[in-house]
């Protein structure tokens, strides 16, 4: 049985598997607020079922297409700017940030050498941590499949370095690695090499939200979750990024 546990976190080690009795302290958030951009905008409706589903009662999804950290290309407001909004609310809850695809794929027109270039990546995760002031928060990291230099591979490993070097920096900071769960089903991919399919996207709520409920409340899934929906802890031990350091470990 793996068993999660963020012991200098306030979580207590818990079974990672639906309906299985806990240990745990009193949950960390019972409060979430993602901020994505065009990926969590498509599951948007998905997401809130799926976290309503898994016992998030005040939940805040805060999407649109081609929203950076820093940036937008529609009529929108930034990441930073939409992360604020909902602190102005009054929310004092956990955080999901679904950001970056824009940010990493647009850098070099913001810096010109691959030195640059990172450092204008770290500049933005570092703003945005500093906007959450010490709040739970954990980043879906970057999954992109192009060759080339548009919205490429090597944009999203790229983001995904940056986020696991500074993760020892932040003990608030906690990653799923959503890229390898979905480099394990390209058919979850479009066409456009981009965004997800209606598969996909469905698919990538479920994870989400059950990373998040894994990570930032109580470690444990309802009992009456689905098995068609259940990802065993098989699927989640190589997916979420331990932290040792500060007392996050896996037991098997």
């Amino acid at each position: 049985m793996g068993v999660l546990s963020f012991l200098g976190g306030g979580l207590r080690p818990a079974h990672a598997q639906a309906g299985t009795p806990s240990t745990a302290a009193p949950a960390r958030c019972n409060e979430l607020a993602q901020v994505g951009d065009s990926l969590t905008m498509a599951a948007r409706t998905d997401l809130t079922h799926e976290y309503h589903r898994l016992g998030w009662h005040d939940v805040q999804v805060n999407a649109r297409g081609g929203r950076g950290i820093a940036s937008f290309i529609f009529s929108d407001i930034t990441g930073l700017d939409a992360v604020r909004h909902i602190k102005d609310t009054g929310f004092d809850g956990c955080w999901v940030m679904a950001l970056g695809t824009n940010d990493t794929a647009n850098a070099k027109q913001y810096a010109r050498t691959p030195a640059e270039q990172k450092a204008w990546r770290l500049s933005l995760v570092r703003l945005m941590m500093a906007e959450l002031d010490g709040a739970p928060v954990m980043w879906v990291n970057t999954h992109l499949v192009r060759g080339g230099n548009d919205y490429s591979a090597a944009d999203a490993a790229a983001w995904n370095d940056v986020l696991a070097e500074l993760q020892p920096s932040y003990p608030n900071m906690l990653i799923f690695d959503w890229n390898s769960v979905a480099a394990a089903h390209p058919e979850w991919t479009s066409t456009d090499l981009v965004h997800d399919t209606p598969i996909g996207s469905a698919q990538r709520a479920a994870f989400v939200a059950q990373a998040a409920t894994l990570m930032l409340r109580d470690g444990v899934l309802p009992a009456d979750t689905p098995p068609a929906n259940r990802h065993p802890w098989s699927a989640w031990q190589h997916h979420i990024a331990p932290r040792h350091h500060t007392g996050v470990s896996f037991h098997s």
